[in-house]
């Protein structure tokens, strides 16, 4: 055994696109669930979102069932019975997102019935 540096030719373009696709692949990863991160914690109830902020939750975490609950509380706060329809779509996609969570059933249930 010697304990020489060996060298890697990276001249041929195969080698080169085998050494830049895991980089990629990360970076792309890194961007999806930093995204997710963003959205959850921008609808976590700590954070107290108004409208605008639970609008932007789902639009960067759009297969997050927590975002959509947010914006469907929200919607069901106003008492306005314009605004309960949103609440049952938004609460229907939450239901869809996580359909073992009881919680979201319950409250579907509870906003079709103000409906």
């Amino acid at each position: 055994m010697s304990d020489q540096i060996q060298l890697i030719n990276v001249r041929p373009l195969w080698r080169r696109v085998f050494l830049v696709a895991p980089v990629v692949l990360a970076l792309c990863g890194m961007w999806f669930a930093a995204r997710w991160y963003i959205g959850n914690t921008m609808a976590s109830p700590e954070a107290a979102p108004d409208m605008q902020m639970a609008q932007a939750a789902v639009r960067l975490a759009p297969a997050d069932p927590q975002t959509h609950y947010a914006l469907a509380v929200l919607n069901r706060r106003t008492f306005s019975p314009e605004e309960l329809p949103e609440a049952i779509r938004e609460l229907e996609a939450a239901t869809g997102l996580s359909p073992n969570n009881y919680l979201l059933w319950m409250d579907l249930g509870r906003v079709r019935g103000q409906a």
